[in-house]
């Protein structure tokens, strides 16, 4: 009876070793892809804020098409311009679109958006730091539903600079003003969101 009795015992530790090994991995990879997220968006962040250096430069407007080639001349730090994840590279974009992820991961003023309306998104902190009417990304020139009720979310739940930036993120895509106050802006937004895409450009 004994080696039946050591082959259970030694089945028994594998298979704890191995649902330990599976714990750990389940565990880490949420953590991985949040890291990766993270990464992809300021890669992005970046190259919103070299096409726009670049449209100053050269005299562009939000609807012309933006060369990367260009692009690269105006990019500060190690970023590469390609994918992370499928390594394809980035094409040409509109200034007011942002560089499109050739790796279908969308783009940067949708994960903005996103990371606004999320408090445990992996971009939070990022997206706080980057809204603002003077952020050289140009988020603002692009809005869109959700980047206007992440703005007004921002303003009812942060506090000190990133509510700052928010409140005058909501006055420079709104042209209103109601200061600190997220009922004010919430209800505001409820009354002219269907009729607010009718208004003329800025």
């Amino acid at each position: 009876m004994k080696p039946k009795s050591n082959l259970r015992s030694v089945a028994w530790c594998v298979g704890g070793v191995v649902a330990v090994g599976l714990l750990v991995v389940f565990q880490l990879l949420p953590a991985r892809r949040a890291a990766k997220q993270a990464a992809r968006f300021e890669q992005r962040c970046r190259l919103a804020e070299a096409a726009h250096s670049c449209a100053l430069e050269y005299n562009l407007t939000s609807t012309n098409l933006i060369e990367i080639s260009k692009v690269k001349d105006f990019l500060k730090g190690p970023v590469i311009p390609v994918c992370p994840d499928s390594k394809l590279a980035f094409g040409p974009s509109k200034l007011f679109e942002g560089p499109f992820c050739p790796g279908r991961h969308g783009y940067g003023t949708d994960v903005l958006a996103a990371a606004l309306l999320d408090k445990n998104h992996p971009c939070r902190a990022l997206a706080l730091r980057v809204i603002g009417p003077r952020s050289r990304a140009g988020w603002l020139d692009r809005p869109s539903n959700e980047l206007i009720e992440g703005l007004i979310l921002v303003v009812q739940e942060e506090q000190g600079e990133p509510r700052a930036l928010a409140v005058a993120s909501l006055g420079y895509i709104t042209r209103q003003k109601f200061g600190k106050s997220a009922a004010a802006w919430r209800e505001w937004w409820r009354e002219n969101k269907e009729s607010f895409w009718q208004r003329p450009p800025r």
